[in-house]
């Protein structure tokens, strides 16, 4: 079986491919020193959000979204600069962007990835840590949200947008805490994600999620608790065997008496 490196899925060629797109731009307006300075600026920072531990976890459908898009701004490139030394009004150049890239830091996945990253934060051997942090994912996020739900773009809500911006920028500041605190010598504690007040994006998303219509066995998880080995998905968590029960007061509040029994 041929490996990601083999077959075009490496970072490298992710790197390579926003690399030649960017060559592209500064070739379509050679000299201009402005647009060579905010194409590598755009680089860096793409660089940036896509971290090399982070795309392994990516479907390949995604990395190859995210390849494909930036062989074609690449080809519109070359185009465009054929069409002008042919004598040819070109065709105009779209706004340099990686929306593949743009739709996954918003999405489950990259929930995933940073409780994964908080789940080794005090050591890839800390069974404990990584035990308390799959419980505290589980009970707070996988009993209220499938992956296919979050990543529902509810008709292209901004409000939607925003929410999930807000709920991976809190994620991604309890990870920093955690590594403050193991940094300090201290022992990290995890924050009540029931807290509405505190994470209150993320309570707005399960209402929106609750408002779908869905079976329970799409919302409700009680899956036994799988180990997961450093390096392992914290999605894994998500797709156990479901275990039938009734729902208590609140969940039945929230989901509908018609889903009591099941």
């Amino acid at each position: 079986m041929p490996s990601r490196a083999a077959d075009g899925h490496s970072y490298g060629d992710a790197l390579h491919a926003m690399v030649e797109a960017c060559k592209g731009y500064i070739a379509v307006n050679e000299n201009n020193y402005v647009v060579t300075r905010e194409t590598s600026d755009w680089y860096k920072a793409r660089v940036k959000e896509l971290e090399q531990d982070w795309w392994p976890r990516w479907p390949r459908h995604e990395q190859s979204a995210f390849r494909g898009e930036m062989v074609d701004l690449k080809k519109l490139c070359s185009d465009y600069i054929a069409a002008l030394e042919e004598g040819r009004d070109p065709e105009e150049l779209p706004k340099l962007q990686a929306d593949t890239l743009a739709r996954m830091r918003l999405s489950y996945n990259r929930l995933e990835y940073l409780v994964y990253k908080i789940s080794i934060a005090c050591g890839p051997s800390n069974e404990h840590w990584i035990h308390e942090t799959q419980r505290w994912f589980r009970e707070g996020i996988i009993r209220h949200v499938r992956p296919s739900e979050f990543d529902n773009d509810f008709g292209g809500d901004t409000v939607v947008k925003d929410a999930k911006r807000s709920i991976l920028a809190t994620f991604a500041a309890v990870l920093e805490a955690v590594r403050q605190a193991v940094k300090d010598g201290k022992t990290p504690v995890l924050p009540d994600l029931s807290d509405k007040r505190k994470f209150w994006a993320l309570h707005d998303l399960f209402a929106r999620v609750a408002m779908l219509p869905r079976s329970i066995d799409a919302v409700i998880n009680t899956a036994a608790q799988p180990s997961l080995a450093p390096g392992g998905a914290m999605h894994s968590l998500a797709h156990g065997s479901t275990r039938r029960f009734e729902l208590s007061a609140r969940q039945q509040s929230v989901y509908g008496r018609r889903y009591a029994h099941y």
